[in-house]
């Protein structure tokens, strides 16, 4: 870990974390335009403040790195601040700026994800209690529930304070 804590590596990952959170958002609406699904997103890009001039002085790596990725961004002055979030209105002047990523989005993850996995088949079943996992040929086919077994291709089981049912998986 310590041998990543350079000027140099930092600029190395940094560039990867952006081109992979590029390449992120670029596949989530490709996704979202063919599921159509609605899950609270905003589009309207994310904004980093900084309340010291040593803040905003360190901008400048990540400037070079989202100029080097062609990355969209905007450097804010205090007095542009409020213009692009009303909220920072009565505060900007103990501000020393901000960087803006316009192409940022934001949206409720595990809302897109329920919705997508509904969408795809999946059944969540919350607050069930198992008695016990059917397995057959080392392999979890089903599930008893009370006198039902359900069948499904695949469980995620979460077994808070259940250890005992897992021991049947071994």
């Amino acid at each position: 870990m310590l041998r990543n804590c350079t000027a140099e590596r930092y600029a190395v990952n940094k560039a990867r974390m952006v081109r992979l959170a590029e390449y992120s958002r670029d596949c989530l609406q490709a996704l979202r335009a063919d599921a159509g699904i609605e899950y609270e997103g905003r589009a309207g890009g994310t904004l980093q403040v900084f309340r010291t001039q040593q803040q905003l002085d360190g901008a400048a790596n990540d400037i070079a790195v989202l100029k080097a990725a062609n990355v969209a961004y905007q450097l804010l002055m205090p007095a542009d601040l409020a213009r692009v979030e009303p909220a920072l209105a009565a505060t900007s002047h103990k501000l020393t700026g901000g960087l803006r990523l316009p192409g940022d989005e934001a949206g409720d993850c595990q809302l897109f994800t329920t919705l997508l996995a509904e969408q795809l088949g999946v059944t969540f079943r919350y607050n069930t209690v198992i008695d016990s996992p059917v397995v057959e040929g080392g392999r979890v086919i089903g599930a008893r529930h009370g006198s039902k077994l359900v069948h499904a291709d695949a469980f995620v089981v979460v077994l808070v304070g259940l250890r005992h049912l897992s021991r049947e998986l071994d």
